[in-house]
């Protein structure tokens, strides 16, 4: 492949799963989701000039698809909240490479990737360029209904996959589908879903990985999708009001920080 992959799949925990179940219990009430996302990605492409802007981050390089993902995060962040918007730099991806995974610069034994746990961790404690998470969280990766609502009130969500060579074809024609063709995986990959649209009762997923926005299908995520996580950033919720009646914002940080 053309890029990198470089997701360790985080471990099954009793804390994962209660946190899970706490994000479930706040998203259930709120009943069917929008039939459209809000478009977190409107104002980044605004700044950065379009769709194919949002930098690859070294992720052609390294396997730092955790590290830019929690950039392209910062830049949604920036553009629809906190600001004012900077570009995340090709250093800055590899000073928080070097920091949240050990990645020693010029020694490939040590880039063997982020383990998204150990990333959440990190990320609330000390952040990234002034940006910090309060709480994280996984989401079933069956239910689209909560997908979507993460998705639409949390800035984007966290989609962890195994990402198969397919898909670096695929990715040039805009958009990740799969209807039973052979494939081998080549590792795990971290990408940034920022939108959906719903087509035939299911999600259409606008995500970022390796520098640009891209489509993904419900297809393709049910054969490959592994685990969706929210990271929590109350600022960004705030700014926009996409936090929906009956969900208590501050309730769901608090249940989540209680067991973090």
């Amino acid at each position: 492949m053309r890029f990198k992959t470089g997701l360790i799949h985080p471990p099954h925990t009793i804390r994962r799963a209660r946190r899970m179940m706490v994000m479930a219990r706040h998203l259930d009430k709120l009943g069917s989701p929008p039939e459209t996302g809000f478009a977190w990605h409107d104002q980044v492409e605004k700044q950065v000039g379009g769709p194919d802007k949002w930098g690859m981050l070294l992720n052609d390089q390294l396997g730092d698809c955790v590290i830019a993902d929690d950039l392209h995060f910062l830049m949604v962040c920036l553009a629809n909240g906190s600001g004012p918007f900077r570009m995340p730099s090709d250093g800055d991806a590899e000073a928080l490479y070097e920091r949240i995974a050990g990645y020693v610069p010029g020694d490939p034994s040590t880039d063997y990737g982020t383990d998204p746990s150990v990333n959440l961790h990190y990320m609330m404690q000390t952040g990234v360029l002034g940006q910090t998470y309060e709480a994280g969280a996984t989401i079933d990766a069956e239910n689209a209904n909560n997908m979507m609502w993460g998705c639409h009130i949390f800035g984007g969500l966290r989609f962890c996959i195994n990402c198969p060579d397919i898909a670096d074809d695929m990715y040039d024609r805009g958009i990740w589908d799969y209807n039973g063709e052979p494939y081998r995986i080549e590792g795990g990959h971290d990408i940034r879903a920022v939108s959906y649209d719903t087509v035939d009762g299911e999600p259409l997923w606008e995500i970022v990985t390796w520098g640009r926005r891209i489509k993904m299908t419900a297809s393709f995520w049910k054969e490959f999708g592994t685990s969706a996580e929210a990271d929590l950033a109350s600022d960004i919720i705030t700014a926009q009001g996409t936090a929906p009646t009956g969900l208590d914002i501050n309730a769901m940080i608090a249940d989540l920080q209680a067991i973090q």
